[in-house]
C-alpha cells in the first residue's frame, strides 16, 4: 500500500529539481532514525559496520513490512 501511492505519482523533474511523493520524506526519516542508512559505515563515523549483504537483507525486510 505505501508504494502504490508512490507508483501512481512518480518523481518528476520541475525547474531543475526532482519532486518526489510526499511519503518519501516520512519513509526517509524512519530509515535515518533506525540507522539503516549508516549501518554499513564504520563505527568511527556512527555506523554499525554491518556487511553489505546483511544490510541488503534488512532493507528487503523493511520494504516488505511497509507493503502490509
Amino acid at each position: 500500500p505505501t508504494y502504490r501511492a508512490m507508483d501512481e505519482k512518480p518523481p518528476v523533474l520541475e525547474g531543475g529539481r526532482v519532486r518526489v511523493h510526499p511519503e518519501v520524506a516520512r519513509l526517509w526519516k524512519e530509515q535515518v532514525e533506525l540507522g539503516v542508512l549508516t549501518a554499513s559505515r564504520p563505527a568511527s563515523v556512527g555506523g554499525q559496520q554491518l556487511p553489505a549483504t546483511v544490510l541488503s537483507e534488512l532493507a528487503k525486510a523493511a520494504a516488505l513490512s511497509l507493503c502490509t
